[in-house]
């Protein structure tokens, strides 16, 4: 930081969210509070201030009071009816890509055989972490 820069704390990437939803090794486990380990020191530092973590609980309640959750578990099952099609045509025209797996995702993942298994994971992940988060925050 310059010293004449916004001294503002910023973070980059938005778009990983492997992480986030249980795809990637390290963070199977939907019952946890990952910042609290994060490699990322601010993310530790935020974690363990209770001034803090009061902010994301009220920022749970919001979220849950509209609905959030479960409009996001809805729209997997949509998303998967939707898309199906797409999916099949996918796995055939590239079925490569699912023998193969990939070396960031975590087994049980690399083991799906269909895009309906990887949709049912995600669905299960995020259904057990919604239940979690509202556990920790009501």
């Amino acid at each position: 930081m310059s010293k004449n820069g916004s001294k503002k704390l910023t973070f980059q990437a938005p778009w990983d969210f492997d992480s986030a939803f249980g795809i990637r090794s390290g963070y199977e486990d939907s019952r946890q509070i990952y910042a609290a380990h994060a490699g990322n020191p601010w993310l530790r530092l935020f974690a363990s201030q209770p001034w803090f973590m009061e902010m994301v609980k009220e920022r749970w309640q919001e979220i849950k009071a509209q609905g959030i959750p479960e409009k996001t578990l809805a729209l997997i099952l949509t998303l998967q009816e939707t898309y199906a099609p797409c999916f099949e045509q996918n796995s055939a025209r590239w079925p490569s890509r699912i023998a193969q797996g990939n070396h960031e995702l975590i087994e049980e993942l690399n083991n799906c055989q269909s895009q309906q298994e990887a949709a049912d994971y995600l669905y299960r992940w995020l259904s057990d972490r919604f239940s979690f988060l509202d556990a920790q925050w009501q």
